[in-house]
């Protein structure tokens, strides 16, 4: 491999260039926008994205991430007027199909996730490629299968049951307790009858992959 262009975008665009086996089908002005669209594209960024309760490769564009900044941005100042509510991720696709999580410290409404997703909308519609209406917005609080992402959703949720998956694999189960800036504490018991033991054990923030509040029903 010679270096990170190996597969990148100048070896790939190379590649299709010399390819003499394009199908008849495509004529040389085909060809031509397929590697102008390419050259648009190609560049990807792989992310890591949470996914239910399994981690999936997730590759967009350098100019959808840019614009997943954007918007990011926008819905901060969009949201600067509730300091009780705060930004958890912009997800997009390369179909323009954009979600935007938010949450609260006493939770969010559906009426304001409604009033924000309007405003958002209004204001991704005169941006630039987007003129034509040609994407999608879906503003939403996280579902509680969504990892907790922030302190502030730690807190939220102190006195609920978690899961807690550590770095190594290994997963904790217990009742959040307490949350420090670089620790959280849950507490669990052990064993049965009279060896039952309550168990209070602090985990470093830096050991933690992901927690997720345990549905009960």
């Amino acid at each position: 491999m010679a270096g990170s262009d190996a597969y990148g975008k100048t070896g790939i665009l190379t590649a299709m260039a010399g390819n003499t086996h394009w199908p008849t089908a495509i004529t040389r002005l085909k060809k031509a926008r397929f590697l102008a669209m390419c050259i648009k594209f190609i560049t990807f960024v792989p992310e890591m994205k949470a996914e239910g309760n399994g981690i999936v490769p997730f590759f967009i564009s350098q100019n959808a991430v840019d614009i997943i900044q954007v918007i990011e941005n926008h819905v901060v100042e969009l949201i600067s007027d509730r300091p009780d509510l705060f930004l958890i991720s912009v997800r997009g696709d390369m179909k323009n199909n954009f979600k935007v999580f938010v949450d609260g410290d006493n939770g969010i409404t559906i009426d304001a996730c409604a009033r924000l997703n309007r405003k958002l909308y209004k204001i991704i519609e005169v941006m630039e490629g987007f003129e034509d209406g040609n994407f999608s917005l879906e503003v939403s609080s996280p579902g509680l299968d969504e990892p907790l992402r922030q302190i502030r959703q730690y807190k939220k949720n102190m006195g609920r049951p978690v899961e807690i998956t550590l770095a190594g694999g290994t997963l904790k189960e217990g009742v959040l307790k307490d949350v420090q800036e670089h620790q959280l504490t849950i507490e669990y018991t052990t064993g049965k009858g009279k060896k039952m033991e309550t168990i209070v054990e602090d985990i470093p923030q830096a050991e933690i992959k992901t927690i997720t509040v345990k549905i009960i029903i």
